[in-house]
């Protein structure tokens, strides 16, 4: 079981180009929160339940700020969300889930564009479902698939509903984390790249980081099917035990100032050899994947 609180805050901004003496701005602070329940299955099957409540945003509709556009500024409503999901995730490769929101109603909202459609008169079910998966699994490169889907129950008057397909990959490479996914639907495409550094990789590499306890890598392709523990977090597993020994965050912030102070000493001439490494573990990535195709092949009915 968990919880969270929040204090959010709403803006709403009115802008004249030609006259910026005129510009206002309103803002205003409201609470707000959310609980949920996970609860886990036989056989790694998971099931939960979560809550977002509603929020309201006031805003004076009295006061009249241009003199022009009286009632301008008006409250900022989110509606209440209840979700429910199934979730299977037999191991550390692999995981399943599908999901079903229920967004409740907006009273009293329409588009600025035209106030004769209004939206969330009724409340809306919005279904999901996706699958992830880790394609592979080196020490130096990871890759991550994703696809899914979701159905859009517009929320909009007069504005018909949408299927979507989703998909994504992820690549890790050394301390360099690359990202591609998208969204379609009908008369709608959005694609998302990205790109990022690994702060916690790149510590390890400088050694002010203790290096990682883990499971043995999945190579290529892993097995999707088996049930195991390993590498999962603790609220997955059953039965926790600190198998792996990893140092807590107290631990490694007490012996991160003694880490930097000999990295510093011994900086000049690691980094004689910085460029070779990351050579190396770039020319390892196509070299573990054939020695990994080669197993397969040799050996098909091993996971």
């Amino acid at each position: 079981m968990g919880g969270s609180l929040l204090l959010g805050r709403a803006t709403q901004s009115l802008g004249f180009p030609d006259s910026p003496s005129l510009n206002v701005t309103h803002w205003s602070y409201s609470p707000g929160g959310s609980v949920g329940l996970l609860y886990q299955l036989p056989e790694r099957w998971l099931i939960g339940l979560s809550y977002n409540f509603p929020v309201t945003y006031p805003a004076d509709t009295v006061t009249d700020p241009t003199q022009n556009f009286p009632g301008f500024f008006q409250p900022v409503k989110t509606p209440y969300r209840l979700g429910a999901g199934v979730g299977w995730i037999p191991n550390r490769f692999f995981r399943l889930g599908c999901g079903l929101y229920l967004i409740g109603p907006s009273e009293g909202v329409a588009l600025l564009s035209d106030d004769s459609h209004f939206v969330g008169i009724n409340p809306t079910l919005q279904p999901r479902l996706g699958v992830e998966y880790t394609a592979a699994e080196y020490g130096e490169f990871e890759l991550h698939i994703n696809v899914g889907s979701y159905y859009e129950v517009s929320r909009v008057q007069d504005v018909v509903s949408r299927l979507h397909v989703t998909g994504g990959l992820e690549a890790k490479i050394w301390v360099v984390n690359l990202g591609w996914s998208l969204d379609e639907s009908r008369r709608y495409e959005n694609f998302i790249y990205s790109a990022g550094i690994d702060v916690i990789k790149v510590l390890r590499k400088l050694d002010l980081v203790p290096p990682e306890v883990r499971p043995p890598y999945g190579g290529l392709l892993p097995k999707v099917t088996y049930l195991s523990d390993e590498g999962l977090a603790r609220p997955l597993v059953k039965d926790w035990e600190d198998r792996f020994k990893n140092p807590n965050i107290l631990e490694i912030g007490e012996q991160l100032p003694e880490r930097l102070k000999d990295r510093i000493l011994k900086t000049p001439k690691d980094l004689q050899g910085l460029g070779k490494e990351i050579l190396d573990a770039i020319e390892s990535v196509p070299r573990q994947i054939e020695e990994e195709i080669k197993k397969h092949s040799s050996n098909p009915t091993n996971p």
